[in-house]
């Protein structure tokens, strides 16, 4: 019976509306639905059950319709005067529930934590003083810490090897950890992360026949927040809680992004690790500065394990090297020839130790960069080895191209004879410490150097190795 009676009335009305309808009836219905569309799906991040509550609300205009239009509008009114009545009272109630941080050092009230609030509190990413390196700062008013660094940031492909990005990789990628305690105290403000301890990781890449070992220092550096960084909710005095990562944090960045096939721990003492996050605080963070560890790269290996009768070519193919912080350089039976030699002393202002096995060889274009005519200075190379030469090395030694002025240490071992004498290599004989040189160079360049060398040297420095 109630069902006939509510079938009945539905057509009554739906006769009135097709009745009495006119282009006013039509553009009123009309935007009714699309506001309630405009609820629904574009209600932005708000709950699927809250955007459905409010287009039901609305749908109540459509059902007084037939009541006509005078009683549509009025409830409309009514129903938008509360709606805004009752978002201020809430707007208040919110204000006066917020709660202030004991900890603050300063009396003024802590932020309010609305929706929209939370909503622009997303990561942001912090660049570090390091090529290519960042990491993610994610803030929070609800949560303790208040900011964390977290997720370092590294584009291995396009920063170091492209082969590392290689899906599915044919290739082994290896990393060793190696912690120590400092010699040194260090900065109490530095002191948190690496706690007495200095840390270094080594990245060991084979490829079908070569080996290419990338070493990092892990080095804790204070960095700054910049202020278009900062959202206006953490700009002001309070006593902001800080999450610093720590030793480990960083060894699971390094799994999720590079998946090694193992990594290794190699430390002094085993309690003594530096697993400890560390919470910070800070009034002004504009103004703080904080402890990161910052991978630096500071020594680069290949080395292919082909036997004597050939080196491996390419060595540089398909990877961005940061030259300018290097210290070490070894590069054994690969293609080294003497421009891309005189390119990497050009670029590595900081190198200190360069190795070369079979210096020379090879074929094809150069790989790296045209260092141009010019003399390249090695200001800071205190040691050089160029050994099991093949090829005439005049070039890796020539006054007229490189400076090696600063080496204390100098080792040339050869199974060629080679047409260069003392007086060629642009060396400073007094500052020779060891040399180390081979008995296939001849008497007359064996001769010439111990006329040079200090006699002390002669006596305790001086080898002359039998090929």
């Amino acid at each position: 019976m109630s069902h006939s009676i509510f079938t009945n009335s539905f057509k009554a009305s739906h006769r009135y509306i097709i009745d009495n309808i006119n282009l006013a009836w039509i553009i009123f219905i009309a935007g009714m639905i699309g506001i309630m569309c405009q609820d629904f799906l574009g209600g932005g991040d708000r709950p699927l059950r809250a955007r459905g509550h409010t287009a039901l609300q609305k749908l109540g205009v459509l059902l007084l319709l037939p009541f006509g239009l005078k009683v549509a509008s009025v409830y409309y009114l009514v129903y938008f005067l509360c709606a805004v009545c009752l978002a201020d009272d809430a707007s208040q109630i919110s204000d006066r529930s917020s709660v202030v941080d004991p900890k603050a050092v300063q009396h003024t009230q802590q932020p309010v934590v609305t929706d929209r609030f939370s909503r622009s509190l997303h990561t942001r990413i912090v660049q570090l003083p390091s090529p290519g390196w960042s990491i993610d700062l994610e803030y929070s008013l609800k949560s303790h810490p208040n900011l964390k660094f977290v997720n370092w940031h590294f584009d291995f492909a396009e920063g170091l090897d492209r082969d590392l990005a290689m899906v599915p990789r044919s290739t082994e990628v290896l990393i060793e950890y190696c912690v120590e305690r400092t010699k040194f105290a260090r900065d109490e403000a530095i002191d948190t992360v690496l706690k007495d301890h200095e840390a270094r990781f080594k990245l060991i890449h084979r490829q079908h026949r070569a080996v290419f070992t990338y070493e990092f220092a892990l080095k804790c550096e204070l960095i700054s927040i910049p202020l278009e960084d900062i959202p206006p909710q953490f700009r002001e005095g309070k006593c902001w809680s800080i999450g610093v990562p720590d030793l480990g944090d960083f060894q699971v960045f390094m799994g999720k992004t590079l998946s090694p096939k193992q990594q290794v721990v190699k430390v002094d003492s085993p309690k003594t690790l530096p697993y400890r996050q560390e919470y910070r605080s800070a009034v002004d963070l504009a103004q703080a500065k904080f402890p990161i560890l910052i991978p630096i790269l500071e020594s680069v290996s290949f080395e292919s394990n082909l036997e004597s009768n050939g080196v491996i070519h390419d060595p540089f193919f398909q990877k961005t090297i940061a030259w300018d912080k290097l210290t070490y350089i070894s590069l054994k039976k690969v293609k080294i020839l003497a421009r891309d030699y005189r390119y990497i002393l050009s670029a590595c202002p900081k190198l200190r130790k360069m190795v070369i096995e079979r210096p020379g060889e090879g074929y094809g274009a150069y790989e790296l960069p045209d260092p141009g005519n010019g003399l390249a200075r090695a200001d800071r190379l205190a040691t050089l080895h160029l050994t099991d030469c093949k090829m005439d090395i005049r070039d890796f030694l020539s006054a007229s191209a490189v400076d090696l002025s600063a080496l204390t240490e100098l080792v040339l071992t050869t199974y060629v004879p080679q047409s260069i004498g003392p007086a060629d290599v642009n060396v400073n004989w007094a500052g020779i410490r060891i040399l180390k040189v081979s008995d296939t160079l001849g008497t007359h360049f064996i001769n010439g150097c111990m006329a040079r060398l200090p006699h002390a040297v002669i006596h305790e420095g001086l080898e002359v190795i039998h090929m």
